[in-house]
């Protein structure tokens, strides 16, 4: 194993991957509104609605598009890579969305409640990430 393989490996967003599900018809109510698509293609540049944007910048350009989220919508961040950027990417990008996420529940847990988030009751948390949910799906790129 080279040295690469080890820290890109260290690196990785842990996470189960989903099993595949056959023949799901796609939900007719999620508008193009809806899906924000955040791309990263074969040279490793990463779009986020067609926009080029640093990695170091998606966290920050994430955090206004999450705090629109809600419950009962079907808002949700479409994630496209091609088979040849690096895995430290598509990491990197999930790592963007989970902080991003982590810091809207944050501002949610004050505004919503009073309290910073780590010092939420476990109900307290599970129901402001019920109200203020991060979807992502996967998907291979067209």
């Amino acid at each position: 194993m080279t040295l690469n393989a080890i820290l890109e490996k260290d690196t990785a967003y842990i996470r189960a991957i989903p099993k595949k599900l056959n023949n799901v018809p796609p939900p007719s109510n999620i508008n193009a509104e809806d899906i924000t698509h955040i791309k990263a293609n074969q040279n490793h540049v990463v779009t986020i609605n067609d926009e080029v944007i640093a990695l170091d910048a998606l966290e920050k350009k994430l955090i206004p598009i999450l705090k629109k989220f809600k419950e009962d919508d079907f808002q949700h961040i479409r994630i496209e890579v091609s088979q040849q950027t690096k895995y430290s990417v598509f990491a990197q990008i999930h790592s963007a969305i989970e902080e991003a996420h982590r810091k809207v529940l944050e501002f949610y847990s004050y505004r919503e409640v009073g309290l910073e988030l780590d010092k939420l009751s476990e109900e307290q948390r599970s129901k402001l990430e019920k109200m203020h949910p991060c979807r992502v799906i996967e998907a291979k790129p067209n």
